[in-house]
């Protein structure tokens, strides 16, 4: 699986997890609709700028602690012990 893919992939999980749909996710990220679409499909390669929009919103969402929430996700997509 590619990298894209490995991102997009948790992305959306997380997203599921938090009750967003993309959507939701896009008005409160800032980003559009499709942007968040081709990124959850591994379209589109995302900036640290665009993922960190919508990993605060995730965390926000599902009421976590922001840099436990970002170190975590991270670390399980390295696969860093």
């Amino acid at each position: 699986m590619s990298f894209k893919n490995e991102v997009g992939n948790r992305l959306k999980k997380l997203r599921l997890k938090a009750g967003l749909t993309q959507v939701e996710l896009a008005k409160k990220s800032g980003l559009s609709v499709n942007f968040i679409g081709e990124v959850e499909r591994g379209q589109r390669g995302i900036s640290i700028k665009n993922l960190k929009k919508i990993l605060l919103v995730i965390s926000l969402s599902m009421d976590v602690e922001w840099n436990k929430f970002r170190d975590k996700f991270f670390e399980d997509l390295l696969d860093i012990d």
